[in-house]
């Protein structure tokens, strides 16, 4: 009774609002209303033949699949979802996301089991400076339902790179090329790794990532986002 009533309290200071439209959220909700979960712009990936991302490294990096859950829409509730977990550190987003990424990529038809899952690595000076990495969160829940363990100290971002966000395509390559190193792991060699990063918007980091894990002998690569930039 005690904690209801202080539960109560904290509302009126600390609204729990949904991050898509601002509203109350009701008792049964989580992070989102029912209306803006439901509106989210998933992509179904899974389920088109050649989808974009497939279109996206085809003849650059060889995938034995690649999806994202949702379609990044600048100024959307995406966009808002990423913000609040990339910047504010809110958990119960990464756990959300991470959770219905799962069920996208366990979707995937005749899906060869996954072995480790590898999230895109922060340079040390901004995970210092913001004392987080956004995907630890996801790739906890990632590695919870897909049943592999999440390795963060495999792949490394060895340059300080400037943000992406303002880059065009070829920018963001030439930002992204070389930043990144794999440390000699003999424990990858023959095993299927999912490498997965928060939005795909040139892949250029993608594929950076991926080029350092294809060093390793026998290795088959998956990739997968919760968000992916199309029209850019």
């Amino acid at each position: 009774m005690i904690l209801e009533h202080l539960s109560n309290i904290l509302e009126l200071f600390y609204p729990n609002d949904c991050i898509g439209c601002t509203r109350s959220l009701s008792k049964n909700d989580n992070i989102l209303c029912t209306h803006c979960f439901h509106d989210l712009p998933y992509a179904y990936y899974t389920q088109q033949e050649n989808n974009p991302l497939d279109q996206l490294f085809f003849g650059k990096i060889p995938l034995e699949f690649a999806t994202s859950l949702l379609i990044f829409q600048p100024k959307g509730i995406v966009q808002n979802l990423i913000h609040e977990l990339k910047y504010n550190n809110n958990q119960k987003i990464g756990a959300l996301l991470g959770t219905l990424l799962s069920q996208e990529i366990l979707s995937v038809k005749n899906l060869k089991p996954i072995d480790y899952i590898i999230p895109v690595p922060l340079h040390k000076n901004k995970l210092k400076s913001r004392g987080y990495n956004q995907l630890t969160s996801i790739g906890n829940n990632l590695s919870k339902h897909l049943k592999a363990p999440m390795l963060e100290n495999i792949l490394t971002k060895v340059n300080a790179s400037e943000t992406q966000t303002k880059k065009n395509k070829l920018a963001r390559w030439e930002n992204a090329k070389h930043n990144f190193q794999i440390q000699k792991n003999d424990s990858l060699k023959g095993k299927h790794v999912l490498l997965f990063d928060d939005v795909i918007t040139t892949g250029a980091t993608i594929e950076s990532c991926a080029i350092e894990l294809l060093k390793t002998q026998n290795i088959t690569l998956s990739i997968a986002s919760i968000a992916h930039t199309i029209n850019f």
